[in-house]
């Protein structure tokens, strides 16, 4: 589920914003599409200069992935993953700096104390099946993401850029 996102538009100057109500509105053939605005900037990037590299985007993402399957010790519940990048990067000049943040985890719990809300054994060697099922989702949806692909119309709300943010 994407919860909001905010894409810096490098020729007007201005801010594309989808808020939480927003995205929460998209039917699931329009999260491709919002996916791809996003990474590609709205349009003046190209989706391989976030998603692909050494540190792009996907490599980042396979390895908070990896990091879930090997940790047993604690489940999360309604976590975020924060996707950061530089919105003035230009296109192929191999600059694109990306960076995946994890917010949101006030309801993080030993695994143990997991199986009081969600019912299940607190076996302390089980790995966390949902969070590890949300971000292979996530994956898919950047796997698929191609350079041609047309854009969702989202309620936007176009702000000014501030120097100072």
């Amino acid at each position: 589920k994407l919860c909001g996102m905010q894409v810096y538009m490098p020729s007007g100057g201005t801010y594309w914003r989808a808020g939480k109500p927003a995205c929460k509105r998209l039917r699931i053939e329009e999260v491709e599409p919002a996916l791809r605005h996003f990474v590609t900037n709205g349009g003046s990037l190209r989706s391989s200069d976030v998603l692909f590299g050494k540190r792009g985007l996907l490599a980042q993402l396979r390895e908070l992935y990896s990091f879930f399957e090997a940790q047993s010790s604690y489940v999360f519940y309604s976590s975020s993953i924060l996707v950061m990048f530089e919105g003035s990067a230009q296109p192929g000049d191999g600059k694109t700096s990306v960076s995946i943040r994890l917010v949101d985890f006030a309801h993080t719990y030993y695994t143990e104390e997991s199986s009081l809300f969600d019912g299940g054994s607190g076996d302390p060697t089980s790995i966390d099946v949902n969070f590890l099922g949300g971000l292979k989702s996530f994956i898919g949806f950047l796997e698929r993401l191609d350079e041609d692909g047309g854009s969702v119309e989202l309620p936007v709300q176009v702000q000014k850029c501030n120097q100072e943010s």
